[in-house]
């Protein structure tokens, strides 16, 4: 069943009216028990299937599967963030968008999660949830670090020992790449004569 804008406006109007003649009455958040709460509609064929809700359980309600994907993919990004800032990473605290795609093989496939997802970072953008520090790359905004902790609780920052270990690695590979630049498949730019490229150091 396709549900319009037309059909939604006429919920709205069947529910306010229910309201105003005392058919419906304005209850706490059935989550966290505010008193000043919105209607969320259930079915909006239905006028009183409703669920009452305060702003905050209100806009968690109303994301899709993969706006908390992304949430989830940004929360792990930001307690990736003491990591990016040991490793002189650009844009700490982000996830790229490209890398989220790598594991559909199908072009097409890929294409149209790619389009799917972009037009949810766009819709989490408009809600405060998600920021653009440049083209690719997103990362949460405090309010959307709260939303993100509260959804996926079971998302922990990592120990001191993981990050010390997970430095050490990311250093090496940075080296090898560095060292190996053909076999990592990246392009280097060749030092100038009498310079020398910046080692990494690998003590923590």
């Amino acid at each position: 069943m396709i549900i319009t804008e037309l059909d939604k406006a006429w919920c709205r109007a069947a529910t306010a009216k229910l309201i105003r003649n005392g058919k419906l009455k304005r209850q706490p958040c059935e989550i966290c028990g505010a008193r000043e709460t919105l209607v969320h509609y259930i079915d909006y064929s239905d006028p009183e299937h409703i669920k009452w809700l305060c702003k905050r359980h209100k806009s968690e309600e109303g994301l899709s599967a993969l706006q908390r994907t992304l949430l989830r993919y940004g929360l792990m990004a930001h307690y990736c963030t003491s990591l990016d800032l040991a490793c002189r990473l650009p844009d700490v605290g982000s996830f790229r968008l490209q890398a989220l795609m790598m594991e559909y093989e199908d072009p097409r496939v890929r294409a149209s999660r790619r389009a799917a997802a972009g037009l949810s970072i766009a819709r989490l953008i408009k809600r405060g949830l998600l920021e653009c520090p440049r083209p690719g790359r997103s990362r949460l905004t405090p309010t959307g670090l709260k939303a993100a902790r509260r959804l996926n609780p079971q998302c922990k920052p990592p120990t001191k020992r993981e990050l010390a270990r997970n430095i050490a690695l990311r250093k090496a590979i940075s080296a090898w790449e560095d060292a190996h630049p053909t076999l990592a498949g990246k392009r280097r730019r060749r030092p100038k004569q009498g310079t020398r490229p910046p080692g990494i150091e690998l003590d923590l």
